[in-house]
């Protein structure tokens, strides 16, 4: 947090998958994790995914735990 060459390589590196990101939409296990909780036979999602696919899915936010939270918003 103090050093701003860190701080820059880091906004550089998230800025290089943003667009990536933005096109991206959940695939076929996002829809069985979905699947499974609809069924009641989830208890949770743990992920360290940060594109929000699980939400995008229809995961419900109750159950997701996001290691490292989302790209999806910004926050300084």
């Amino acid at each position: 947090m103090t050093s701003e060459l860190a701080h820059n390589e880091h906004w550089e590196y998230k800025l290089e998958g943003w667009n990536a990101f933005g096109d991206a939409n959940p695939n076929a296990v996002h829809s069985a994790i979905f699947e499974l909780e609809s069924s009641g036979k989830l208890s949770g999602v743990v992920t360290q995914n940060i594109d929000g696919l699980h939400r995008m899915a229809g995961t419900s936010a109750e159950l997701l735990v996001k290691i490292h939270e989302t790209n999806s918003q910004i926050e300084c």
